[in-house]
């Protein structure tokens, strides 16, 4: 089996090709609704679903202090020493079972044409110009509420109006002051979170994902957009994300964890 290229993004803008999802999911789902007489709830369901992660993907477009490096083949024995030694982390946290670092390592190399290891590594210094950017915007329109609400001509009924975004705004600025001296404890923390990506044929699948512990503490949140761009450039079908069934249950849509298992899918 050959292996799938995936292309340079060239022109193509990822929030563009999930524009153009949304309005083929439109498309199936009334298609599908025909029949079914609930073309409505699919559209809907399309759109809503769509449009939450197209949220998602433009903050992560956004770069918010990470850069993404993809290694295979020759590669992978030092990305599989950073997956590894996160993956100890994520257990230490979540408590599931981890096999030694050749397990994975052979794993890979046995299906190395199709495999790409997905390791995000943090830039605190690019993080924090970020966040004083932020911080200068927040500051900048905290000193034109407190300029209209010190400006004597300004009506009570308007004061009463501004004053919760103005404390909206501080709690903001608290924040993002606070996040400089997370980022600053993190500089030597190179690497957040890796993911085991496999493409067979027309189907892509997320076999393996590991997180560092202080990903939390950074809130850079870390998502699935570039194995779902990638999976589109490279005309995958389909996309497994890992069902994880507890198959506790006779029924499988009584499975307590049949929701992820269906959103994964």
């Amino acid at each position: 089996m050959e292996e799938q290229e995936i292309r340079e993004e060239d022109d193509i803008k990822v929030c563009e090709l999930f524009d153009q999802y949304v309005r083929q999911g439109r498309a199936e789902g009334e298609k599908i609704g025909e029949k079914t007489g609930e073309a409505r709830r699919l559209v809907l369901d399309v759109e809503n679903a769509m449009n939450f992660f197209r949220v998602t993907l433009e903050k992560a477009c956004e770069g918010l202090g990470t850069t993404l490096e993809k290694y295979h083949k020759d590669n992978l024995p030092f990305a599989i020493d950073i997956f590894h030694r996160l993956l100890v982390e994520t257990n230490e946290k979540k408590g599931f079972g981890v096999r030694d670092r050749d397990y994975y390592l052979r794993f890979a190399e046995n299906l190395k044409d199709f495999v790409t290891l997905y390791l995000y590594k943090y830039d605190h210094k690019k993080d924090i110009a970020l966040t004083q950017e932020a911080i200068s915007g927040l500051e900048s329109r905290l000193e034109a509420i407190q300029k209209e609400l010190n400006n004597p001509e300004t009506a009570e009924k308007r004061k009463n109006r501004i004053l919760p975004t103005k404390r909206e705004l501080e709690s903001q600025l608290a924040a993002k002051q606070k996040r400089i001296q997370t980022a600053e404890k993190h500089r030597d923390d190179p690497y957040l979170s890796a993911w085991f990506f496999i493409s067979l044929g027309n189907k892509t699948h997320y076999l393996y994902g590991a997180n560092s512990v202080f990903l939390r503490d950074l809130k850079l949140t870390s998502t699935y957009h570039d194995m779902v761009r990638d999976s589109i450039l490279c005309g995958a079908e389909s996309m497994n994300m890992g069902g994880s069934l507890k198959l506790s249950t006779k029924e499988i849509k009584d499975d307590p964890m049949y929701d992820v298992y269906l959103h994964k899918q």
